[in-house]
């Protein structure tokens, strides 16, 4: 629990220093992702204590954190990658409904008995996976340009890193509905200690993505160049 709390400490304070800049920049994108850090890690790591501890004053707190972070990381994915594009933000609006139809039908089902709703964990998958998508989508874009010299390597491994990161948040969701369909419909596990052990591993994940994102080390930095200078020469030695 301590290491779930530092994390989760951490990681709020992350996120509320971008929210900062967002403002004072006046850059939506970047207040988008800050209040997505903020609200998600923090409100599941709250949600896992509650549901644990039997406390459900903290479950709609935090269930809402869980939301609004989610939809936040959507909106964060659809103003960097799809900023100009109408369909993009028809898909966010109709998935964010979803969610808080999701949201609607969850919230009673915490209180009542701690077990968590499909539809919500589904269209949690979906959001996720769709930022997801559209960053690992302009790693591959990247990619194709190496050959012209045409990229920055460090700013291709971040989409990288966030498409991990997001997708590790997406595959939490769809390896809770998997794990809770088994349960209930098999009693073959208990959903609980499968769900925070795995959520436990998860936390990891995402903070070492985050770590290397906003607060990158000089030697990870000069690694990323020295690899993407010998990748090159490799092309340029090519006929």
């Amino acid at each position: 629990m301590l290491i779930a709390f530092f994390i989760a400490v951490v990681v709020t304070l992350v996120g509320l220093r971008l929210a900062a800049l967002g403002v004072q920049r006046r850059s939506a994108p970047e207040f988008m992702l800050g209040s997505a850090v903020a609200l998600l890690q923090p409100g599941t790591a709250l949600l896992s204590y509650a549901l644990q501890d039997s406390m459900p004053g903290l479950i709609p707190f935090s269930l809402a954190c869980v939301t609004a972070g989610t939809v936040a990381m959507a909106a964060f994915a659809q103003r960097t990658f799809r900023a100009r594009v109408g369909w993009a933000r028809a898909v966010l609006l109709s998935l964010a409904a979803l969610l808080l139809y999701g949201h609607l039908l969850q919230l009673p089902l915490l209180l009542a008995s701690g077990e968590p709703h499909l539809a919500y964990l589904a269209s949690r998958v979906l959001l996720l996976g769709w930022a997801a998508y559209e960053a690992l989508r302009h790693r591959a874009l990247y990619a194709r340009r190496a050959r012209l010299g045409m990229v920055n390597p460090v700013i291709a491994n971040r989409f990288l890193l966030f498409g991990v990161w997001t997708s590790s948040m997406a595959l939490n969701s769809a390896l809770t509905i998997l794990i809770v369909s088994l349960d209930l419909r098999y009693g073959l596990l208990d959903w609980r200690v499968w769900v925070f052990g795995m959520a436990r591993a998860i936390s990891l994940v995402l903070l070492t993505s985050m770590w290397l994102i906003f607060f990158p080390p000089r030697g990870y930095l000069h690694w990323i160049e020295r690899r993407f200078a010998q990748r090159m020469k490799l092309l340029e030695a090519q006929p």
